[in-house]
């Protein structure tokens, strides 16, 4: 058996510049990107489509064939529910914990799905910024009465990313000789010089895509729809030059030769002569040509037209499916059956809402919920809490509800025993249709099945 780096004379040294290739590579990859962070006092954006194109994401954002797709997948990562999941879900004092998060931050953020809606730009961007705004409030955030001095966040506001930029710390880098990076902001319409974060827990950072490459800037979906978009612009470039060309149709033109050529002109001449009328004809909207010509103006058949529509309708599908994970919202298009096909695009969307989710839910709890916690530690300790395991911020998913499915359900269960007992409420709300119990705890009691089967009667003695 020859050697892994022994060639063979059967594809071996095919083989051999394979693998030399993809370490020659490997070492133009370390060195660009050792380059991009020692060489400039600014670090710069690895991103391809912000290199290529530095407003790409405004251009794709604005275009109405994408905006409804952005719209979308920004919407459902947002969601409208949230809370906080204790940090023990069978510790009183986790518990109480994860209440007064959820009474202290989520009840007093405004407009907190909005916010959360430009969070969701991350996952095409790379990464979103937000600035935590707070303020001291006299609350009962515990419940029990006793009002307490409390700070809560009360705005997060969006940051644009170009507000941020990546640079070299040059004091730390002179005591201990090593490479260190900091992120400075500068606020958008106003002529201050960029500062160092000095209080980075103010500030939420979502980041997408956080491999090394990226450089702590993310990597976005920008890079993958941006050669998709560019294929767009163009053909829809050549699409609106070619309807300019063919708005008229062929131009047919015979020409009368016969007192042309007498005179010791040649034919070329003549024909150059009437392609200049015509050209003029284009303009004026008028001619005049001798009696003896002909000019005459064929329709276009559109075939040209139809594959630059068909070419660009697939370009903008392709990247709504990818914005999306499905066709379905925006209009889906197959061979196979729709519903088939709506049950396979629901659990790829679900999955990529999910995972949306995910990358909000963790920077939140860390920076939004910490940023509570930390200052609010006077009163936690007071509250004897100081040893609760921390919260998760949770956006919690929205349950479709089925009326038929859950009258079934009540069903089932109060015809099972006559122990289990049913809130009269909560069925109305299930099933969409008002009941009342009759008793005074609002409890409808459940009753045993008949000995021949079937059902019992709820509620009989």
């Amino acid at each position: 058996m020859p050697h892994p780096h022994q060639t063979t004379s059967r594809g071996g040294g095919n083989v051999l510049k394979t693998a030399q290739a993809n370490e020659m590579a490997q070492q133009e990859f370390l060195t660009a990107v050792n380059t991009q962070i020692n060489s400039h006092p600014k670090v710069y954006d690895p991103g391809y489509a912000s290199q290529q194109d530095a407003n790409i994401w405004d251009k794709m954002r604005q275009d109405p064939n994408l905006a409804g797709s952005f719209d979308f997948y920004q919407l459902q990562v947002a969601g409208d529910e949230y809370k906080h999941k204790p940090g023990r879900e069978k510790d009183p004092n986790s518990v109480l914990l994860a209440k007064i998060c959820d009474h202290g931050i989520i009840d007093e953020i405004e407009l907190l799905e909005a916010s959360l809606y430009e969070a969701a730009e991350a996952r095409f961007r790379g990464s979103s910024w937000l600035y935590i705004h707070g303020e001291h409030k006299h609350l009962d955030l515990v419940g029990d009465g006793d009002m307490m001095k409390w700070w809560v966040p009360t705005r997060l506001e969006p940051l644009d990313k170009w507000s941020f930029r990546k640079v070299h710390d040059v004091e730390k880098e002179n005591q201990t000789k090593k490479k260190h990076l900091l992120w400075q902001f500068r606020e958008l319409g106003t002529h201050s010089q960029w500062c160092n974060i000095d209080h980075p827990e103010f500030f939420m950072r979502v980041v997408f895509g956080n491999a090394e490459r990226s450089l702590g800037f993310g990597r976005g979906a920008n890079d993958s729809l941006f050669m998709f978009y560019r294929y767009v612009q163009v053909a829809i470039k050549l699409w609106l030059q070619g309807a300019e060309k063919h708005a008229w149709g062929w131009v047919i033109a015979k020409i009368s030769s016969s007192s042309f050529l007498r005179k010791g002109n040649k034919t070329s001449t003549q024909a150059t002569n009437m392609l200049a009328i015509i050209a003029k004809m284009k303009s004026l909207k008028t001619m005049v040509i001798d009696k003896d010509d002909e000019i005459d103006i064929k329709d276009a058949s559109g075939q040209g037209h139809q594959i630059f529509k068909e070419l660009v309708e697939m370009l903008y599908q392709s990247m709504r499916r990818y914005i999306l994970g499905a066709l379905g919202p925006t209009g889906a298009q197959g061979d196979g059956g729709s519903y088939a096909q709506s049950k396979v695009e629901e659990n790829s969307q679900t999955s990529l809402i999910k995972f949306g989710r995910k990358i909000i839910q963790s920077p939140f709890s860390r920076d939004v919920t910490g940023l509570f916690l930390n200052m609010n530690r006077g009163n936690i300790a007071t509250l004897g809490l100081q040893k609760a395991r921390r919260p998760r911020f949770v956006i919690k998913s929205e349950v479709i509800k089925d009326p038929l499915t859950a009258a079934q359900v009540v069903q089932t269960l109060l015809s099972s025993s006559p122990n289990i007992q049913l809130d009269a409420e909560e069925i109305s709300d299930a099933t969409e249709f008002t009941v009342t119990s009759g008793e005074a705890d609002g409890l409808i009691k459940g009753a045993p099945a008949p000995a021949g089967g079937g059902f019992g009667v709820p509620g009989a003695a």
